[in-house]
């Protein structure tokens, strides 16, 4: 029986105040930022989605991360969305091809902004930063 819903984690990493968000393009060809994360495989626990989506999302090779905390969960069409705030120490940004670009923000400049640097901040990603 095929699973009722898919699982991703979405991934809050911190640079001193600021935090990182990463470009991607949408299933409709335009841009929108969105934080580092995905879906988990089959199988595969928290733990080990979350240090194989920040090797991927952003080449990060390091430890897995020592903290991390909930900071939300969420249901987005069939799809459950968890909010982790995560502590690792990431000296660059190595990121996957499908990405266009990466900003490091302050989640207070990012919560007010619809659009930075031609792309769409969504909504939820938003109402999110006030949280932060």
């Amino acid at each position: 029986m095929p699973a009722l819903f898919e699982v991703s984690v979405k991934l809050v990493v911190r640079r001193g105040r600021e935090i990182l968000l990463l470009r991607r393009p949408s299933d409709t060809g335009d841009w929108f930022w969105d934080l580092p994360g995905g879906r988990l495989d089959a199988g595969e626990d928290i733990d080990t989605a979350l240090t194989r989506e920040l090797r991927e999302e952003i080449g990060y090779h390091g430890d897995p991360p020592a903290q991390r905390r909930l900071l939300e969960a969420g249901l987005w069409h069939a799809k459950v969305l968890l909010y982790y705030e995560i502590s690792i120490l990431l000296e660059k940004v190595a990121l996957s091809a499908e990405h266009g670009g990466f900003v490091w923000i302050s989640p207070a400049t990012a919560g007010r902004l619809e659009v930075l640097g031609g792309a769409r901040i969504e909504p939820e990603l938003r109402k999110l930063f006030c949280v932060l």
